[in-house]
């Protein structure tokens, strides 16, 4: 063999391990992007479903924070504030 096909045969060799490395090195974005979406989507679902709410009164149809600002002369909320 000679120098050049030798040469040949190393290039080839380092040419296709490379590729095999850039799609190992693709799949392990994919992979990790996918796993950081998923956080972000399960994160919002969390928080969104831990936020508190409040309730309307059953009477007049007020939030309590509406009749404490507005000072609210509903008889369901007189013993309130």
């Amino acid at each position: 063999m000679t120098l050049r096909a030798v040469s040949a045969a190393w290039f080839t060799l380092f040419v296709r391990e490379g590729e095999k490395m850039v799609k190992k090195i693709g799949y392990s974005l994919v992979v990790a992007g996918a796993l950081w979406f998923g956080t972000g989507v399960v994160n919002t679902v969390f928080v969104g479903s831990a936020m508190a709410e409040e309730k309307k009164c059953d009477k007049c149809g007020h939030l309590p924070a509406e009749c404490a600002k507005a000072n609210c002369q509903c008889d369901c909320q007189k013993g309130k504030h």
